[in-house]
């Protein structure tokens, strides 16, 4: 078996030489972000937070964290993870759906919610053959 590695190339302009560059954890950190923010959607997925904000519009921080039985402490910090992922907007202390979650995040459209792709992306591997 034969395993093969692009390594990332350089080229000089001025001498016209091909350097190799350093070791980069680049993708190794894009993958695990790409992890946190996978997994920020789908515990908010599993929490209902969009299937709320549909059903009653904006809502106060703490009216949305007693509904949602969020602890006080981390729920500003967990909904303004999901505001910085373009997933919620918040004006003062209210939180709301963006068009793209209000849309496709309710339970009254199915097809393309994403609470119907939760079991999909929800694998546990201890478990597969």
């Amino acid at each position: 078996m034969t395993t093969c590695f692009l390594e990332p190339k350089k080229i000089s302009i001025r001498s016209g030489k091909v350097t190799t560059s350093a070791p980069s954890p680049e993708n190794i950190l894009q993958t695990g972000f790409a992890f946190w923010a996978s997994k920020s959607l789908l515990s908010a997925v599993e929490m209902g937070v969009f299937t709320e904000l549909a059903r009653t519009g904006p809502q106060h921080l703490d009216e949305l964290s007693s509904r949602l039985g969020l602890h006080p402490r981390s729920s500003r910090d967990f909904l303004d993870t999901l505001v910085a992922l373009r997933f919620l907007r918040r004006t003062d202390n209210n939180y709301a759906n963006t068009p793209e979650t209000d849309s496709s995040s309710t339970a009254t459209n199915p097809p393309t919610s994403v609470e119907s792709s939760r079991s999909r992306a929800s694998v546990d591997w201890s478990k597969a053959p």
